[in-house]
């Protein structure tokens, strides 16, 4: 009898375990994305691209991103789960930010693009992800207008 109890708490068990692993998502659901940004004509080296899952519901959903290289080339991949991103309707934002500029007091620098496309209710950008490779069009972004900035106190001494 002991024998029994012992069988059925360790298939319990397992079917707990693969239950929970089954359940999570998972890098397979996950599907490459690759693309291009450029401003003015030159690519946007270490610009930030993010991709906002329009069905995303919780603000603790990982936000797929990449860093463009050099050429400004990217791939997506998405925090803690793996490269590529989920199926879906995306909007994507872009912040650059200006490496020749010192960081502010939250360790960021100025964007570049003064912030035209760093907002995913305003941006205009979208894409449709699909199972397989995905490949975004060349993203030809202009700077927004500058952004009149606060003077801090001591500076004004």
């Amino acid at each position: 009898m002991r024998r029994n109890v012992r069988l059925w708490a360790l298939a319990l068990f397992s079917f707990s375990l693969s239950a929970v692993i089954g359940c999570g998502r998972s890098g397979t659901n996950l599907h490459e994305v690759k693309g291009k940004v450029e401003v003015g004509g030159k690519p946007a080296d270490q610009a930030l691209v993010f991709m906002h899952r329009k069905e995303r519901n919780a603000l603790t959903d990982p936000l797929p991103y990449g860093t463009c290289e050099a050429d400004g080339s990217f791939a997506i991949e998405t925090p803690n789960v793996g490269k590529g991103v989920l199926e879906g309707e995306y909007t994507i934002t872009v912040y650059w930010p200006d490496m020749s500029k010192p960081e502010d007091g939250n360790g960021q620098r100025p964007d570049v693009l003064n912030g035209a496309y760093e907002m995913a209710d305003k941006s205009k950008i979208t894409a449709t992800v699909k199972a397989g490779v995905n490949e975004l069009p060349v993203m030809k972004l202009v700077p927004g207008p500058p952004k009149a900035r606060a003077v801090s106190d001591k500076n004004n001494k």
